[in-house]
């Protein structure tokens, strides 16, 4: 399982031995009991642009960090360039972005269906229509809650679409 086996529950004891200030230190990639950074990365997608874990799990549930169109090799999804002009398809996106949460999920043993929450990020509101009627195309029945953001920019300017998702793969109540 996931969870801490031995030591003290409650976050006390020496169990990984004591820090600064007696903040507990990782070990093992426990960060707290319960609490663990998934050795699962997705090898299907590229590194997060920043120093942050793809996702963490704690208990039966898994955080998972935004996820944009960016595919194995680095370059996003669903842009075009031609004769100077930039062209950024939010459809195209949209699928890439829930393909990906979908790949870090079955990393983990899940898929879509166990997700409980969502939170897009779009960069244009324009957009929104194109990309609720994908996003309605993944998620038809038993959705998870959603919260759609629009936002001025995204870590790169080719992205239009970022999603953060969270999971819960517990046993059915």
């Amino acid at each position: 399982g996931w969870g801490v086996s031995g030591g003290d529950p409650s976050g006390g004891g020496q169990r990984g031995g004591e820090g600064p200030g007696g903040g507990r230190l990782r070990e093992a990639g426990v960060l707290r009991p319960g609490i663990m950074e998934s050795g699962h990365m997705a090898k299907a997608l590229p590194k997060p642009l920043g120093k942050y874990p793809q996702l963490r799990r704690a208990g039966d549930t898994i955080y998972i960090s935004g996820i944009s169109a960016r595919l194995p090799d680095g370059s996003i999804d669903g842009v075009s360039r031609e004769d100077g002009v930039v062209r950024r398809d939010v459809v195209q996106q949209t699928r890439r972005v829930l393909q990906n949460i979908a790949t870090v999920l079955e990393g983990e043993g899940a898929s879509l269906d166990a997700c409980i929450d969502i939170t897009v990020f779009l960069t244009d509101a324009e957009d929104f229509a194109a990309y609720n009627t994908v996003y309605g195309e993944y998620f038809q029945q038993n959705a998870p809650t959603r919260t759609t953001v629009i936002v001025q920019a995204l870590p790169h300017p080719d992205m239009v679409v970022e999603a953060k998702a969270i999971a819960w793969i517990g046993p059915a109540e």
